[in-house]
């Protein structure tokens, strides 16, 4: 039996949440290895700390997902997820982040062919009927966490 809109869908949906859960998986040990000091800390001002490049996981998470899919409203303020110095506390970090993707997962498994193939404006572009681009980009920025330098 070829495909289905449904099917693809729920494939898509499958490997995104899977996307998600892999995040957190590797996020997790890693800031519990760090200090508080260590998660704001920048290897140079114009670089963002790990706890902005968190921030920014989450913000994209949710306007892709949780607004662009889900239809919630799209809240982001993207210059804020790199000013932020910190300190938030990490365990607030990972709390919002666990808060973040819950809410994505419950969007990508509720979202029918149609949403999930609804040309959408994010960042005030109009995005690809796609979610390949967001789970390949999540794939680098989750790499790029789990082998970011520290402060000693």
């Amino acid at each position: 039996m070829p495909p289905t809109a449904d099917s693809v869908t729920c494939a898509v949906a499958h490997e995104a949440c899977e996307v998600l859960d892999q995040c957190h998986i590797k996020i997790k040990p890693c800031l519990d290895q760090l200090t508080e000091e260590q998660v704001w800390w920048r290897p140079k001002e114009e670089m963002n700390s790990i706890g902005n490049l968190i921030l920014h996981l989450m913000g994209n998470v949710r306007q892709w997902i949780v607004a662009g899919i889900g239809g919630q409203t799209d809240v982001r303020k993207r210059p804020a997820e790199f000013s932020e110095r910190g300190p938030v506390n990490k365990a607030v970090l990972l709390l919002k982040l666990e808060t973040v993707v819950a809410q994505a997962e419950e969007m990508l498994r509720k979202a029918s062919a149609e949403e999930m193939l609804s040309e959408r404006r994010i960042q005030g572009f109009n995005t690809a009927k796609s979610l390949a681009p967001w789970i390949k980009h999540k794939r680098t920025a989750v790499m790029q966490l789990s082998t970011r330098p520290t402060k000693q």
